[in-house]
């Protein structure tokens, strides 16, 4: 599994959102770099 992407859907404010991140990919880091927030 070491390398694959996985799919997180989340909703933020509101707002559906669906990314395909690192499985170590911390939320904190995502929510910063790709939401801007």
């Amino acid at each position: 599994m070491k390398g694959k992407l996985k799919e997180l859907k989340l909703t933020v404010n509101g707002r559906p959102y669906e990314f395909k991140v690192k499985p170590k990919t911390l939320l904190v880091d995502l929510l910063r770099q790709e939401l801007k927030l």
